[in-house]
């Protein structure tokens, strides 16, 4: 098996360490820490400010804390009782405005006659997130 990680252009440092005031932010659920960490850097090298959250639950008092999110990038599939779709539904009606794409690596996920969002489908490449991100940004 052969791992392909992106380069991290900005040295380590995300985009508010940066300097960058004016990248967009994602609010970024993912409950495997692992995955988190590679979307998170894919967001950061395209430029993104990433937050995490690995909940439903956290992602909602991440989405009362910070200032500005542009972006709500969720897992479908997450435990804790809140699942990305209900997330989504949840935000969408306190923020009708905002973006949302969803991901899922699960085909019963996809049922697309009754998904509102996006959907990004699990393994996805860094091309794949940078073009659906293009659409909804």
């Amino acid at each position: 098996m052969t791992l392909y990680l992106p380069i991290d252009r900005a040295g380590g440092r995300r985009a508010e360490e940066a300097g960058d005031s004016d990248a967009k932010r994602i609010l970024l659920v993912e409950d495997d820490q692992h995955l988190a960490v590679v979307a998170g850097d894919m967001l950061e090298m395209m430029g993104f400010d990433v937050s995490i959250a690995h909940s439903a639950n956290e992602a909602l008092q991440l989405i009362n804390r910070l200032p500005r999110i542009d972006l709500l990038f969720s897992d479908i599939v997450m435990p804790g009782g809140t699942n990305g779709l209900e997330l989504a539904n949840h935000i969408r009606e306190r923020r009708p405005e905002l973006p949302i794409l969803l991901a899922s690596g699960f085909s019963n996920a996809q049922q697309k006659d009754t998904l509102i969002y996006p959907l990004l489908n699990k393994p996805y490449t860094y091309e794949k997130l940078a073009d659906a991100l293009h659409e909804l940004l």
